[in-house]
């Protein structure tokens, strides 16, 4: 075959060469962007980079991305490296009978359209991304749509299969074949409580500034592949704007769910959990709330409990999280890990993190009561026992007064019931007898449980701020999430202020001592600090806030699971407490304590401080939500990919068995990644007709035997439209065999490009010289390239038509 090849202008001005890269950077984080399903080619994107809508993508995008279900919005791959895995529509399929699977050939398919997404830029944190819904759509009319089961129905046969209308749903990681009808169990909470939230709903709506909520009835199955998550929490102020966030992000999926009687427990064949949902309040893009009820109950993903005791003095939330396989936000385990001051105070002072001295008396069974720690400034001793148990503990503060310098002590107690100040008093330093007896007195409380703590700590002294003439103090509350590709950001800041030598909280046990929140950006200002010296503060606090969850994940590593505890929890969210301590004239901050997910504030920030950016405060940790759901949502998925590529794809295979995706590979026998798959369909991909029929049989009875085929794709250039007629072959989403066509051809890409009225570089196609078969025709060829360099002009690039990797690009002065 003679090799074509295109000459194409440097054109500076346009910004773009058909042979440059996407401007996308490949360590970035995938991000889900919005797409209509329409063909768009663009030029920086090779043709292995195109993403349709509904698809499973970012397999390629780093090695530290992942597979995730694009439901509702596809998470992108750079454009650099290779394309993103097709997967089944993200339209519910409950309504749809299930299609046989047959050896006949279908009959042929209406091409589906590709599409081309572009990841927004990633400035100062997370972009929103908004799934597509139409303009101006009323959630309250459309939710139902939005969620419409019904597919439309050929008739033909398909290796995606779906359930028939008004089967149970199935679960991620169950095949047909294996699958059994789980036991469900219903829980209720107490009498009264689900009418008490519904009135503080709509208060709550009203204080964020929301309109009331709606109901909507849906009667067909949600699609079981969308990234359902569910927030198990009242319906505080600072919920409904955590969830309003996700109704940004991904509209109808994020969902407040204000009673355990609105969830179902699944108990698997082998004692795990999942959760089904069948009411949940969510948010569309404009903030409509919705109050939905599902009589085809809906497959939760990702799971964040807020009825325990440690977040709101009540457990109706706690039997859901007992052997749960579901992605969740915290844990019984990981709530008393994180609320424990004592064990936070030692892991940051262990990681760089400033606290302030501390003795610290471990209850017995608290895993630190044996021998004594200490780590810079943070002592641990057991709490004596005894008759001689109040002398003991006066005699050890005594000796850590004779240590510490400082002038004011602060007794506070430590366990998963004490918050928003409960038990926290502040002494002279020359009260040793009285800082004895709080502690002692806090030991006995019933409210200390015996893995907690009480803790004797130096007072920092807050660098002072005056409020209509009267001193003030104040405590940051430092937000700080786990992104959906397994950093640690800082979200946001604010300031409690409250009187001086008292706790700064917003529920103080006096409300007149409630604490006021105020901006971060304020108190900058107010503490008169000139432009390097606020940038320098602040960068040192958001340091401080991910630096301690970076801990946290690391010491989670190593936990292992208790009994009948949850199998996917992870702290995805943290709020600490950090006081700014005037030393010398340079303000420092130092960490008092950490808060699990149940951190408040959001409500604040949106209502009275950051009106100009609602929502920043959950923003990272809501994409992980919707992140770490679309991966539940891959666990047992059965992948196509055609063409292993090069072993520097090798990551690739490796991350999606750790996911759970299994991959049916069409690739020679010999392939470098025959074991990492856990299927090989030997073919000569060189040969694409024979090829195609092959694959195509094999596949069909691997679905048969198997189990339904969820999507298609392929990371090698050369198989792009062998992975096109496939996908057609096997009615897969996928690009067309029109589009993976022009998108391999640089020269119709070009061509698309002059027709959708893109400015693009001129260009001719010339052929290769080489390939001549005598010398008339190499003259006549050898003339029209002289044509093609005067139309394009120099510097030019030579490429091939359909090359990849820069292979044979050369730039040519004449």
């Amino acid at each position: 075959m003679k090799r074509r090849w295109i000459l194409a202008l440097v054109a500076a001005q346009l910004g773009s060469v058909v042979a440059s890269r996407a401007a996308t950077d490949i360590d970035a984080p995938a991000v889900a962007a919005p797409s209509a399903p329409t063909v768009t080619v663009v030029p920086t994107l090779s043709a292995a980079a195109l993403t349709p809508v509904g698809s499973l993508a970012g397999i390629a995008a780093a090695p530290s991305a992942s597979l995730s279900l694009a439901a509702p919005a596809a998470a992108l791959a750079p454009a650099a490296s290779a394309s993103a895995v097709s997967a089944a529509p993200t339209a519910p399929s409950a309504a749809a009978p299930a299609a046989a699977i047959s050896a006949a050939a279908p009959a042929a398919a209406a091409e589906a359209p590709g599409s081309v997404s572009h990841a927004p830029a990633l400035v100062s944190g997370l972009a929103r991304t908004v799934a597509p819904t139409a303009p101006g759509a009323d959630i309250g009319a459309n939710l139902g749509r939005m969620y419409d089961a019904s597919r439309p129905g050929t008739g033909e046969a398909s290796a995606v299969g779906a359930p028939a209308q008004g089967d149970a749903p199935r679960l991620s990681g169950l095949s047909p074949a294996s699958a059994k009808r789980p036991v469900e169990r219903r829980y209720q909470s107490p009498a009264g409580a689900l009418e008490r939230e519904l009135t503080k709903l709509s208060v709550s709506l009203s204080e964020n500034g929301l309109p009331q909520y709606k109901k909507l009835t849906i009667t067909t199955a949600v699609d079981p592949d969308r990234p359902t998550v569910v927030i198990l929490a009242p319906a505080s102020r600072h919920k409904v704007a955590i969830t309003r966030e996700g109704g940004q992000q991904s509209p109808g999926d994020v969902n407040l769910v204000l009673d355990a009687s609105w969830l179902i427990q699944q108990v698997l064949p082998d004692g795990r959990t999942r959760l089904l949902m069948t009411k949940g309040l969510s948010f569309d893009a404009k903030g409509q709330a919705t109050l939905v009820t599902y009589k085809i109950p809906r497959v939760v993903h990702y799971f964040a409990d807020y009825f325990t005791l440690g977040a709101n003095d009540r457990d109706d939330g706690v039997p859901f999280e007992r052997n749960l396989d579901v992605p969740q936000s915290n844990s019984l385990q990981l709530e008393t890990l994180v609320n424990d001051k004592l064990r936070m105070s030692l892991l940051g002072a262990e990681n760089g993190v400033e606290v302030p001295a501390m003795l610290t008396f471990a209850m017995p069974r608290h895993p630190l009561a044996g021998a004594p720690v200490r780590a810079g400034a943070v002592a641990v001793t057991a709490m004596p026992e005894g008759p001689d148990k109040a002398a003991e503990i006066r005699r050890q503060v005594d000796e850590f007064l004779d240590r510490y310098d400082g002038a004011e002590i602060v007794v506070k107690p430590s366990g998963p019931q004490f918050h928003s100040g409960r038990g926290v008093k502040f002494f002279r330093r020359d009260q040793s007898a009285e800082i004895a007896a709080h502690a002692l007195e806090l030991s006995n409380s019933p409210m200390m449980t015996q893995d907690g703590a009480v803790i004797v700590t130096g007072r920092v002294m807050s660098a002072p701020l005056y409020r209509n003439g009267r001193k003030m103090e104040t405590t940051l509350r430092v937000l700080a999430a786990r992104t959906p590709w397994g950093g640690a950001v800082t979200a946001d800041i604010f300031a409690r202020v409250g009187p001086w030598g008292k706790p700064t909280t917003a529920e103080a046990a006096d409300p007149r001592d409630n604490a006021t929140v105020e901006p971060w950006e304020r108190l900058l200002k107010d503490w008169k600090l000139n432009p390097r010296q606020a940038r320098e503060l602040d960068a040192r606090t958001r340091a401080m806030g991910a630096t301690m969850l970076k801990a946290i994940m690391a010491m989670e590593k190593g936990l292992k699971r208790p009994d009948g505890g949850s199998y996917q929890a992870q702290t995805d969210l943290i709020g600490l407490d950090v006081m700014i301590e005037n030393r010398g004239g340079k303000l420092v901050p130092v960490m008092i304590e950490v808060n699990d997910h149940d951190s408040g504030g959001q409500f604040n920030l949106d209502a009275e401080m950051a009106t100009d950016r609602v929502g920043t405060h959950s923003r990272a940790w809501m994409a992980t939500m919707l992140q770490r759901a679309r991966r539940d949502a891959l666990r047992g998925k059965r992948v196509v990919i055609v063409g292993a590529g090069y072993e520097g794809k090798r990551f690739i295979f490796e991350r999606a068995k750790e996911l759970g995706v299994q991959i049916i590979l069409i690739d020679k026998p010999t392939t470098w990644a025959k074991d990492l798959v856990s299927e090989l369909i030997p073919t000569d991909n060189a040969k694409p007709a024979e090829a195609l029929a092959l694959a195509r049989k094999k596949l069909l009875a691997s679905a048969r035997k198997n189990g339904k085929i969820d999507g298609i794709t392929t990371f090698w250039e050369d198989d792009v439209e062998l992975t096109a007629g496939i996908a057609r072959e096997l009615r897969l989403p996928y690009h067309s065999a029109a589009a993976a066509r022009d998108a391999r051809s640089k020269f119709r890409t070009q061509e698309v490009l002059d027709a959708a009225g893109v400015p693009a570089a001129r260009r001719a196609v010339v052929g290769n010289l080489s390939s001549a078969e005598d010398p008339g025709e190499r003259a006549a060829m050898l003339e029209r390239f002289r044509a093609a360099a005067a139309r394009v002009g120099f510097p030019a690039v030579l490429k091939p038509v359909s090359g990849a990797a820069a292979i044979g690009t050369e730039r040519v002065n004449s």
